[in-house]
């Protein structure tokens, strides 16, 4: 308070608001803007609550109004889906004739109209980790209990129009949780839980599963350890793979075909693909071109072709007798990569798929609930990239008893245009039992996005949600012919956020739309 001369000496209160503060009371006009438990329920775009499982997936009870799907197949799911479990096998009875099938040719289907969101437990095929978890019915009770295993599933496919959640956030998002941290399990000795102690208690994660794993065909080894990994310490190869598990009747399978459902070497880098309705570039007088006579009216093209090189071609395509053509560019573009690697550089870079590509839900040991969200961050020269975490106050989520979790995206610059690309942001707002306990600082508003590659390389890993853990990122991944490998480097989603919630999970919604404090302690607590 202070002395104001104009206002003849009264005592006038000043006051001003922290909005980097939580409180439990609001301000308001004597108004509110009190929501309906059917309207609330009418935002539900994801709901777990009665754990419907079918051939061992978990299944969404309500489906994403603005979902799509008109069929897939993807036919190259085994190449990414063995380092997961979503394809799984047991590596002890196979040749490797049998796991080459597997990582080529195994195939999933989902039914034109089937818009539900499902995930799968998680369980990788190196047989080294122990992934616990189980439904548990107790009278009218149902729920998960997770103790080192998760679940995890695809809502978009790059490549399909498939799509069963939003990517980006245009307005807020809520997601609701009813969760009981528990301290009489007993997880196995080798759980993913006790690889990365400081990623215990995720119990929610969005992004994408893993980094692009095939990027370390397309450069030199030593330079990914060097410049990109953090080699392992503790695991080596244990010699199960010799030349003996190579079967005398199959005398090329050493140097086996490594080629997609497309006849794509998956060691190159250097093609892209694109699926375009625009005439300017088929109608483009070519033999392979369309004409008037030959195109269908509506037709969606898909073309392949190189990724073309940030090079000046004015100085070396030059009409000398020393000068580059369009018949040997390729020598110019191979001169391009000595150097770069000369130069310490990798002609790709999993950093850039992983920026603001990934994020996660944390309850520690101590009670307190925040997140972590891996961003573009200018200011880190190493990768320009930084994990971002922020906690509540210790004992806000209660052991051993149930909690209610609202986990409120609060966009600052919403709009319901979604042609508006904007760079929005946000606030994440974290109610327990109703009662306001956190409030991040202002963030870039979640915006998930595909891996920087071809399609067939990356079916099911952007765009993916987990249910009572993170992600393993790579630390199970699997590459032919030698499927008794293992991966020699640490890349950062396994390090940042591979971790488990060791308790229960009774619900979990997802909501899209703004609801306001009120509902949130009256319905969803």
């Amino acid at each position: 308070m202070h002395q104001n001369i104009k206002n003849k000496h009264s005592r006038v209160l000043d006051s001003k608001l922290f909005n980097q503060k939580y409180y439990d009371y609001m301000l308001h006009k004597g108004e509110a803007y009190n929501q309906t438990l059917s309207s609330i329920e009418d935002m539900t775009i994801a709901d777990f609550s009665d754990f419907i499982f079918e051939n061992g997936k978990l299944y969404s009870s309500i489906y994403w109004s603005g979902s799509t799907n008109n069929g897939v197949l993807l036919k190259d799911i085994g190449m990414t889906g063995v380092d997961n479990g979503f394809i799984s096998y047991d590596k002890t009875k196979l040749s490797v004739k049998d796991f080459l099938d597997i990582f080529f040719k195994s195939e999933y289907e989902i039914e034109s109209g089937d818009t539900r969101l499902f995930l799968s437990p998680v369980s990788g095929n190196t047989q080294l980790y122990k992934y616990e978890s189980e439904l548990v019915e107790s009278g009218d009770t149902k729920y998960m209990k997770f103790n080192g295993g998760f679940y995890q599933g695809f809502f978009k496919l790059f490549g399909f129009d498939y799509q069963v959640l939003p990517h980006n956030i245009y307005n807020d998002m809520v997601l609701h949780f009813e969760i009981r941290p528990r301290t009489d399990y007993t997880q196995a000795e080798n759980s993913i839980s006790n690889s990365y102690p400081q990623n215990n208690g995720i119990f929610f994660y969005m992004g994408t599963r893993a980094e692009n794993k095939f990027w370390g065909l397309y450069d030199n080894i030593e330079y990914m350890r060097k410049y990109v990994c953090d080699p392992y310490s503790n695991y080596e190869n244990d010699g199960y793979f010799s030349d003996e598990d190579y079967l005398e009747e199959e005398p090329d399978i050493k140097n086996p075909e490594l080629k997609d459902s497309e006849g794509m070497d998956i060691g190159d880098n250097e093609s892209y693909e694109i699926t375009t309705d625009n005439k300017f570039i088929f109608f483009n007088r070519t033999d392979t071109g369309f004409t008037v006579d030959n195109w269908v009216d509506g037709a969606i093209v898909k073309l392949k072709d190189k990724k073309r090189r940030n090079i000046n071609y004015f100085p070396w395509l030059n009409r000398t007798e020393t000068g580059y053509t369009v018949d040997n560019i390729e020598e110019l573009y191979a001169l391009y990569d000595l150097i770069a690697k000369q130069n310490g550089e990798l002609s790709y870079d999993p950093y850039k798929d992983i920026k603001n590509n990934v994020f996660a839900l944390r309850i520690t040991e101590n009670g307190a609930i925040g997140y972590k969200y891996g961003i573009l961050d200018c200011d880190n020269e190493d990768h320009h990239y930084s994990v971002i975490e922020e906690y509540s106050k210790d004992g806000m989520v209660k052991p051993d008893e149930w909690n209610s979790i609202n986990v409120r995206f609060a966009i600052i610059n919403p709009t319901s245009d979604k042609c508006d690309l904007r760079q929005r942001k946000m606030r994440i707002m974290i109610y327990v039992n109703g009662y306001l306990k956190f409030i991040s600082k202002q963030l870039n508003a979640l915006s998930f996005k595909e891996l920087n590659d071809l399609y067939q390389r990356q079916e099911g890993v952007p765009y993916n949600i987990s249910l009572g853990g993170g992600s393993i990122g790579l630390k199970e991944m699997v590459l032919p012919p030698d499927f008794y490998d293992i991966p020699g480097y640490i890349l950062p989603i396994e390090k940042d956020f591979c971790g488990s919630f060791i308790g229960d999970i009774k619900s979990f919604k997802i909501y899209l739309g703004l609801i306001d404090y009120y509902s949130i302690k009256n319905y969803l607590s």
